[in-house]
């Protein structure tokens, strides 16, 4: 069937609506509707890959072109850190909310936005030769994620740390927070471990964004400084849990960041530039 008019234009109301809600408002309460109740996480959790991945690919489908879908995240991600800082002022926010409920409401935004990159990736990768604004999409994504990405930082590093004096840093390499993830199993130990190799994960991929030359290596130097210093300010000022996991994880997190940069993203943007 031709591409029409009308067709694009409800690829891209379907697209920006879905996006926007699910990043937006998709949070864990102990009531009120779906989107909000905590009782419907496995809902929203699938959800939160089956709508941006759906309209990803009819977006595309009917626009050949991912430069929409690039400049609508700009704006959703920029929404949700506006609207996050507003709510709390409000006294609203899942910054008032304890520390589990916080952490799902940007695990939600977080899987979204991420399902649309990945969905605009692979159809990148497999347009081979075709345009597809990839590079485009990358440069806008990433650009609209760096506001998230300070907000996360400080979230988890500013928010949720307070001084104590009585703490001793931990150098003793799988005896804290690897420790506590394989002993306890509970919903905080898994998604502040696996938080933290997803966060440095998406920080390299945004490091090698705003780098000019050597992007792959720059991609792991920026997050790995940026971890040592983290976990030397909190060993020095007794702010948080100083831990020498927190590092190894971290480092895990980037590298795999600068891999997934350097065997995906890098031929991805080839597939783009050379069609152009």
């Amino acid at each position: 069937m031709p591409t029409t008019s009308f067709y694009k234009i409800l690829s891209r109301v379907l697209f920006f609506a879905g996006v926007f809600f699910i990043t937006l408002l998709f949070a864990d309460w102990p009531s009120g509707p779906f989107f909000l109740n905590s009782s419907y996480r496995v809902l929203k959790f699938i959800l939160c890959v089956i709508v941006p991945a759906g309209t990803t690919v009819f977006n595309y489908q009917q626009e050949k072109s991912l430069n929409f879908i690039g400049k609508s995240m700009i704006i959703i991600m920029s929404f949700f850190v506006i609207g996050f800082f507003v709510c709390n002022l409000l006294r609203m926010s899942a910054f008032m909310l304890n520390e589990i409920g916080s952490l799902y409401h940007i695990i939600y935004a977080l899987i979204c936005d991420f399902t649309v990159f990945t969905s605009a990736t692979i159809i990148s990768l497999k347009e081979k030769n075709k345009k597809t604004d990839y590079e485009s999409f990358y440069n806008s994504f990433f650009l609209g994620y760096l506001p998230m990405l300070i907000t996360l930082y400080a979230l988890l590093y500013i928010n949720y740390r307070s001084f104590d004096a009585q703490y001793v840093v931990n150098f003793v390499p799988f005896s804290g927070e690897i420790k506590n993830l394989l002993t306890e199993l509970t919903p905080l130990s898994i998604m502040r471990s696996v938080g933290n190799v997803a966060y440095y994960a998406t920080l390299a991929l945004t490091a090698a964004r705003f780098t000019k030359k050597h992007r792959a290596a720059f991609a792991f130097i920026i997050p790995f400084a940026l971890c040592i210093l983290t976990e030397a300010a909190q060993g020095i000022f007794n702010i948080g849990d100083a831990d020498i996991d927190d590092i190894i994880l971290n480092s895990l997190g980037a590298l795999i960041g600068a891999l997934i940069y350097k065997f995906v993203i890098e031929k991805a943007r080839r597939n783009s530039l050379c069609s152009e």
